[in-house]
């Protein structure tokens, strides 16, 4: 299974000039530097809430080796099937559209699938994706989804991730001459971003 980020965002939750107010900045010299951490600190907070946050598109390849055949799905996280149907959670949600899901085998293009067999679902807080057609030899595919991800844009993106953005990209600045990676979460930032990440019972 492999997540690739096809298209990033074309704006971020905030700006160089919000963060060079926070810091007392009143020169223009780093501002390059700037706007490169904003990005990188906002990668890192979606790698830590495992949501994407702003539109970006995303693409999830499976194996059909790696599917497996559970009889009581449940709140499987990983590939299955039911018989009926496969069913793939998507990584990084929320998802705002599926956009297609495309068919190889041995390594080569076959199809895109019709949309009356991918049907994308949602459960709580959890995205999937229904592939119907397939009853037998999973093995021989590969399968590549193509989808939207993410809250909106950066208006509708709550202010807690916003003001998690805005206190990491100025810490990371601080301590930009530091080597060493210690401290590049600050307790704050983890606070803000303690109701966005998802609890599961094992």
């Amino acid at each position: 299974m492999q997540l690739t980020i096809l298209t990033e965002p074309t704006e971020e939750m905030i700006t160089p000039a919000e963060v060079k107010k926070y810091l007392c900045l009143d020169h223009d010299d780093d501002d390059t530097l700037i706007s490169q951490l904003i990005t990188t600190t906002r990668n890192a907070l979606e790698s830590m809430v495992q949501k994407t946050i702003l539109p970006t598109t995303l693409q999830y390849e499976i194996m059909g080796k790696s599917i497996r055949h559970v009889l009581s799905p449940g709140n499987c996280l990983y590939p299955h099937t039911d018989g009926a149907s496969i069913i793939v959670p998507l990584p990084k949600p929320p998802v705002i559209e599926l956009e297609r899901v495309e068919l190889f085998r041995n390594g080569s293009f076959i199809r895109e699938m019709e949309s009356k067999n991918c049907k994308l679902e949602r459960e709580n807080s959890q995205f999937f994706v229904k592939i119907y057609g397939f009853r037998n030899r999973l093995s021989y595919y590969r399968f590549r989804i193509i989808y939207r991800a993410g809250m909106g844009s950066s208006e509708n993106i709550p202010h807690a991730l916003k003001l998690a953005n805005l206190l990491l990209t100025a810490h990371a600045y601080r301590n930009r001459f530091r080597y060493d990676s210690a401290d590049f979460m600050p307790t704050s930032v983890r606070q803000l971003l303690t109701p966005f990440l998802t609890w599961r019972l094992l």
